[in-house]
């Protein structure tokens, strides 16, 4: 018997041996909703690195330098697993999602006309927006209307300092928006675009992957997933975690249902990795080698906790319309997050530290400013991502 997969409430089957014959790739509105939640995320630690970098020396050790004040506020965001919310771990969930998304249509009848015209689009798919937010970026700075450093010299986070400390030039915009960005891991202009390269990268081995995937035989396959993997670990080197990550968003499709108390146990498990911190309590964990063991064990929990989203558990809250609406923006919301933090959230904290208490302007700053990051991505989302997803499917032009 096939496994199912929850699909937008419903169950759906999936393939584990020879590709099923062709049906229609339904949305799957549980992976939107998770990753319209990981884009938040990313914001919260952003902004809590901005604003209270002597919080983050066991999260991210080395990022600050400078001495920081160390309150209470900081001493709560040292604590152990309730640090999930900021820690960075989740962003590396994108890569895992993107994998699963992506394979899809290999899945769905192994439909690879719809892969070979995902591959072809890819570059306008994603270059587009983040062409876009680089030309934001470009003028944001060049303007004057970036408010990082004066925040930072307030804060004192050498993160939140480091960034912008250059005399732009239309010429470099042009450069990354066009190519370097994708394919250079340019984020000069818009910090967050360091995960591009990956993303498109990852994208045209999930692509590949799938379209030479061999049509039959257990031992033909086995050699293909061989054949990637050391390819991917020998080229990519410290990289390859993050295109380990497609590959594992892609066999989700494959895995059993987890069932009973299973499924907890993989939430468990979920957790614990995405909780990691460089302390104590986590030192008993093998060292990665090569790959950063935030980032290694940020995407085995990736995949684990997306593994455990099979049994439906979470559907009825990641499916509802709300997170579907943020779902449609997430990808917006990424990349124009940053600009929130370096001009309104930065204004904010100027004016409003000093005035009211720590929790009271942290609250309010931190309130304001998401509402206000999912505002700028709900418009960046209608004005630029889907007009670049229509000029991509009308430039490739029909299959």
């Amino acid at each position: 018997m096939q496994p199912t997969l929850a699909v937008a409430g419903a169950a759906v089957e999936t393939a584990t041996g020879t590709a099923p014959a062709t049906r229609k790739v339904v949305k799957d509105y549980t992976a939107d909703g998770l990753r319209g939640a990981v884009a938040i995320l990313v914001f919260f630690t952003h902004f809590l690195v901005a604003f209270f970098p002597g919080g983050f020396d066991v999260l991210l050790p080395g990022l600050q330098t400078s001495p920081a004040t160390n309150g209470t506020i900081e001493r709560i965001l040292r604590l152990p697993f309730i640090s999930i919310f900021w820690n960075g771990n989740f962003m590396v969930m994108f890569f895992v999602i993107s994998g699963y998304v992506l394979s899809r249509p290999y899945y769905f009848g192994n439909q690879l006309d719809t892969l070979r015209d995902r591959n072809l689009r890819r570059y306008l798919r994603l270059g587009v927006p983040t062409a876009a937010s680089v030309f934001i970026g470009y003028f944001l700075l060049k303007y004057g209307l970036l408010w990082n450093h004066a925040a930072a010299a307030i804060s004192h986070s050498d993160w939140l300092n480091s960034y912008y400390a250059f005399k732009p030039t239309f010429l470099d915009a042009l450069r990354d928006a066009t190519y370097r960005v994708l394919l250079m891991r340019a984020d000069q202009f818009n910090p967050p675009l360091w995960t591009m390269k990956i993303e498109f990268i990852g994208s045209l081995i999930t692509f590949s992957f799938y379209a030479l995937m061999p049509a039959r035989g257990l031992w033909r396959r086995v050699i293909h997933y061989a054949i990637a993997v050391l390819s991917i670990g020998i080229l990519a080197k410290g990289d390859g975690i993050y295109y380990y990550a497609f590959l594992l968003g892609g066999l989700i499709w494959i895995l059993p249902k987890p069932k009973g108390i299973y499924k907890w146990l993989l939430l468990a498990a979920a957790l614990y990795l995405e909780c990691f911190q460089y302390d104590a309590r986590f030192r008993w964990m093998p060292n990665p080698g090569i790959w950063d063991e935030k980032f290694f064990y940020g995407v085995i929990g990736g995949f684990l906790m997306f593994w455990f989203l099979r049994s439906g558990a979470w559907d009825r809250v990641l499916a509802s319309p709300p997170m579907r609406v943020l779902g449609r923006a997430s990808y917006s919301m990424y990349l124009t997050h940053f600009f929130v933090l370096c001009t309104f959230s930065s204004w904010f904290f100027i004016h409003t530290q000093g005035r009211f208490s720590r929790p009271v302007w942290a609250s309010a700053d931190l309130l304001l400013s998401t509402v206000l990051v999912f505002a700028v991505g709900y418009a960046f989302e209608h004005l630029v991502d889907r007009p670049g997803t229509r000029f991509a499917k009308w430039f490739i032009g029909p299959a």
